[in-house]
């Protein structure tokens, strides 16, 4: 009888004279990657194997046995390693099909022949088939109760983090939703008026018009026609006939309402009425309609308003003007609909002014023709029902537009398209001219908003220098898929493509990539393209999560080969300055979304639409021949065409989720991570089959409901973010960030100050001298720094004592750079706009209104909005005029008079040029972290530095003592303010106002300062 081979294969024969040898012993050494399996072996072999896997690679990667076996009391043992299970390296299905295969192995060399039952157990372990006969003993082959119940419990615990899983994605769905509803309704954005109200609002109106002017013709013709001597007078019999040509713009040879163009006159009845019709509408418009507030009286406020309003249109979205034009108008009005006196003087005026000339140059002045108090009430009832019209259109309506009642000129050419004859005859065409408008109309306009000049439908426009594609008007989609337009420029020919835009309210972003993949993809061979342009208007908010996530997918569609023909088209402001490096900079930095296409190769470039700029731009693509995107090489690949189903799934597959939604990725992630160890585990199973099964089906439908719930949340979220989008809400601030430029500049102001105060010194003199000894004018120094006598100054404590001129020097120059800085940059609305200005008083008691009105949402938008606004309506070169200005006026105004009082006249005091740039820089920075604070600034609330007046009683909660004396009382009173502090203010619900609170406290210097000097 043969002994059984070893496991390399050679046939061992003992001597017969040996003794027999006990049976070797084999221990196979199981268990998870990382616990040990590899050093236990050494351990007991005293073997030198390498016992650690190296990162996240398994050390051991197939099952082995030691070469010598291990002497224990004289019996002998043979250890088997293994490879680790729960690994990235080797899945634990192909773990065990290792074992299976070594144990096949390992039985072959003790029971030579045919192996029975081991191919149908391999095949069962492996999930294959279940429960598969022996063909000798008819009974299935088992795995052990153990491991069965380890694998239903693996399955069971993966089914409960799976649900773990959909519950967290369900609260997540939830919260994104409540966020959007949320966000939708502290802006107020839910219109509770349609279109349709507000043109039947507008024909009622214009019935009310109707309505007086026949009951007043009926009346003066009943009353008094008959003074005029004639039967069926006409406006030709008026005893002022030339007065009444002249009120109603009669020219030769054209018709006017007072007489036609062949000389005939109207019926005094038709006239009187189609007149005061006519006078009541131009009234209207003029009076309450046309201007932004009716209220407004002052002589710059309604013009301010009104290029405000223009500006604010110009550079923000539709939303956000609306908005912000809405919440002005309730400020204004200050929520009221109507204001009494106001109407009543427009009633005394219209009559005074229209109606009376009217029926005395009709009628003669010597009668007593007037109206009754009756038709008085009349008109004031057409007034007041023209202003709440007004508030509805101006102060409610938000997302519909821009709503204008329209009355045209006298005199102006007849436009069928905004004008319809009043009693028009299907026998004759309408006259040429439009005489006068008895009835308003209606205009609905859209803002052009953020991007409108920088639209591919205005790209294309500009290359081909003619209007040929549809602009949109800022809410509705001009441009609702991918067209081409052909373009020969030169030798070369382009075929140029428009395409829907981004983020708008009319298609989802999805929506529009999964049209361009239509587009690409859905002919019989697939477009080449030589180049994309991609077009940002200036002042897009780059921390978009929509434009982030919308880029990636750009990116993954076209590739990283096609990144060198990418162009980021940065689009400037129309009529403005640019400065082609400072405008590129924000898209170079590293946390730019843009970033990380640059890198690849994508050109990022400043251009103005105009028509030889892009034509020169589309020339640089001449030497670049069409080539594929990476989504055709993907999904046209042998020449099919993607289905819709194709193309959901790979924008699925490509779509990147912003961080936001990273939980909902990684519940994905861990989900698909789960149901592959669910497989691994199934695929070793034996027993309770049926357990086994049934989890395995719960797993496959928590699956489907976790893909599901996982595409409502991105969903919500993307509508979440093009909300914030269109909102222009993107704050990429923090508070800290805020805070600490505020430390920065006070930083900078006391390098300022202590560079000054040495050089001062040095060079014109009072080393170890005081303010009390070495003034030259002391009552002026003191009147400077409103010095009381028996109180502390800086110039002198209240025990009469002086500072060190050095010291002085230093606190005072602080003391003036933070007061001056507080007055001329932080304190207005607007540092462009003086405090002495009357507008800025004017827009800081609006901007108080809606702080008392308005959610922290649309108060924030509302101030970066007008900011933004006033710095377009300065201009950028006088904004830098400003800002050198203010250096200036600090030095002039405020420095040299001090030093004079100290120093005198004699000593021509004068500062280097280097101290004059300091103080410039200064300014610069103090104007670009208020321009921060203000313009971008939205949700964390409203930031205003500042300093405290000579003399204020300190509050330890509002101030910091500068190098205060160790466990010195408080002090009563501040000398100055020697650092800014910063307050920040946010609306919390609507109505309730403002809550303010300090985030840095001032630095103050108090008399204890005399003491430490």
């Amino acid at each position: 009888m043969k002994r059984p081979p070893t496991p390399d294969g050679h046939i061992n024969s003992p001597p017969k004279e040996k003794p027999r040898k006990l049976p070797e012993t084999r221990v196979l050494i199981l268990g998870p990657s990382g616990t040990g399996k590899s050093s236990l072996i050494n351990m007991i072999g005293n073997e030198g194997f390498q016992v650690a896997s190296q990162g996240m690679g398994l050390c051991t990667t197939k099952f082995w046995n030691l070469q010598n076996s291990v002497m224990i009391n004289e019996r002998a043992f043979r250890l088997i390693d293994s490879p680790g299970f729960n690994t990235n390296d080797l899945g634990n299905a192909d773990i065990l099909k290792q074992l299976v295969a070594y144990l096949v192995k390992a039985v072959s060399w003790f029971s030579p022949g045919k192996t029975i039952g081991l191919e149908s157990f391999m095949q069962e372990i492996l999930g294959a088939q279940q429960g598969m006969l022996t063909k000798k003993s008819g009974r299935p082959v088992k795995i052990t109760l153990e491991e069965s119940e380890t694998t239903r419990q693996q399955l069971q615990d993966t089914l409960e983090a799976t649900e773990a899983e959909l519950k967290s994605l369900r609260s997540q769905l939830e919260q994104t939703q409540l966020e959007y509803a949320s966000l939708r309704s502290e802006l107020q954005l839910n219109d509770n008026t349609e279109q349709s109200t507000i043109v039947q609002s507008l024909q009622d109106l214009n019935r009310t018009i109707d309505d007086f002017g026949r009951s007043v013709a009926e009346f003066m013709v009943d009353n008094f026609a008959a003074t005029l001597n004639k039967d069926d007078p006409t406006t030709l019999d008026a005893p002022h006939f030339t007065e009444l040509q002249r009120q109603f713009g009669h020219q030769g040879g054209r018709s006017s309402l007072a007489a036609s163009l062949e000389g005939n006159g109207l019926p005094i009845e038709d006239f009187v009425d189609l007149a005061l019709r006519n006078l009541l509408c131009q009234m209207l418009c003029k009076s309450v309609f046309i201007p932004f507030c009716p209220t407004l009286s002052a002589a710059t406020e309604p013009g301010f308003m009104t290029s405000l309003y223009e500006e604010v249109r110009r550079q923000v979205s539709p939303t956000v003007a609306a908005k912000w034009r809405a919440s002005t108008f309730m400020a204004l009005s200050k929520g009221n609909k109507l204001d009494k006196p106001t109407i009543g003087a427009q009633v005394e005026g219209f009559i005074t002014e229209d109606v009376q000339p009217l029926l005395n140059n009709l009628f003669g002045q010597s009668n007593a023709v007037a109206l009754t108090e009756a038709q008085r009430d009349q008109v004031q009832d057409v007034i007041t029902a023209a202003w709440e019209l007004n508030h509805v259109l101006k102060g409610e309506v938000v997302t519909l537009g821009d709503f204008l009642p329209l009355c045209c000129e006298r005199g102006a050419l007849f436009d069928p398209k905004t004008m319809v004859e009043f009693e028009a005859s299907k026998k004759r065409k309408p006259g040429s001219v439009a005489i006068c408008t008895i009835r308003l109309g209606l205009t609905l306009s859209h803002t052009k908003g953020a991007g409108k000049d920088g639209s591919p439908s205005v790209l294309i426009n500009s290359a081909l220098g003619e209007s040929v594609r549809e602009i949109s008007d800022g809410y509705e989609l001009a441009t609702k898929d991918f067209y081409y337009n052909g373009l020969r420029a030169g030798k070369h020919n382009f075929r140029l493509i428009d395409s829907p835009g981004f983020d708008n309210t009319s298609m989802s972003d999805g929506e529009i990539f999964k049209k361009l993949i239509q587009f690409l993809c859905g002919g019989k061979t697939p477009a080449m393209i030589a180049g994309v342009i991609y077009l940002l208007a200036h002042n897009t908010p780059l921390g978009s999560g929509v434009l982030k996530r919308n880029l990636c997918l750009l990116h993954n569609l076209l590739g990283d080969s096609f990144m060198d023909r990418l162009t980021i088209l940065l689009v400037p402001r129309s009529r403005e300055q640019i400065d082609q490096k400072e405008l590129v900079r924000p898209l170079l930095d590293p946390k730019s979304p843009f970033y990380p296409l640059h890198r690849l190769g994508a050109q990022v470039d400043v251009l103005s639409l105009e028509t030889q700029a892009i034509r020169k731009l589309l020339l640089s693509y001449t030497q670049k021949p069409p080539v594929l995107m990476n989504v055709q090489v993907e999904l046209c690949g042998s020449g099919r065409v993607p289905n819709n189903n194709d193309i959901s799934t790979y924008l699925s597959k490509r779509s990147w989720t912003r961080e936001g939604a990273s939980a909902a990725t990684k519940a994905k992630t861990t989900t698909t991570r789960l149901f592959q160890l669910s497989t691994d585990t199934l695929s070793s199973t034996g027993r309770n089959f049926s357990d086994i099964k049934r989890l395995e089906l719960e797993l496959a439908e928590n699956k489907k409901k976790a893909e599901s719930l996982h595409m409502q949340l991105q969903q919500n979220i993307n509508k979440y973010n093009s909300l914030c989008s269109q909102l222009q809400i993107h704050e990429n601030t923090e508070q800290s960030e805020i805070v600490q430029g505020l430390v920065d500049l006070n930083r900078r102001i006391e390098d300022l100050a202590l560079s000054w105060s040495q050089y001062l010194v040095d060079t014109y003199g009072g080393q170890d001298k005081t303010t009390t000894q070495y003034a030259f004018c002391l009552s002026e120094l003191k009147r400077l720094f409103e010095h009381v006598e028996g109180r502390a100054s800086l110039v002198q404590s209240s025990r009469g004592t002086g500072m060190l001129i050095e010291d002085f020097l230093d606190v005072a120059v602080r003391s003036i750079l933070c007061e001056q800085l507080y007055k001329r940059v932080f304190a207005p609305f607007h540092p462009g706009i003086p405090l002495s200005d009357p507008k800025n008083s004017y827009t800081a008691k609006l901007y108080n209104r809606i702080k008392d009105k308005e959610t922290q949402a649309t108060l924030g938008r509302w101030r970066t909005a007008s900011f933004a606004a006033i710095s377009g309506v300065i201009g950028e070169q006088e904004l830098l005029r400003l800002k050198t200005q203010v250096g200036l006026d600090i030095l002039n105004e405020n420095v040299m008079p001090m030093l004079k009082h100290l120093f005198g006249p004699n000593k021509n005091i004068r500062l280097q040029k280097v101290h004059g740039e300091d103080l410039t820089e200064l300014v610069i920075q103090a104007w670009d972290w208020c321009v921060m604070a203000k313009e971008t600034i939205v949700l964390l609330g409203d930031y205003q530095p500042i300093a405290y007046r000579y003399g204020t009683r300190f509050n330890d909660s509002l101030m910091s003592e500068f190098e205060a004396l160790p466990e010195s009382q408080l002090p009563n009173r501040i000398l100055s303010t020697i650092g800014l502090g910063l307050d920040v203010s946010r609306a919390e619900k609507t109505g309730d106002g403002v809550c303010p609170m300090t985030v840095l406290k001032a630095s103050v210097v108090t008399e204890g300062w005399f003491r430490e000097s």
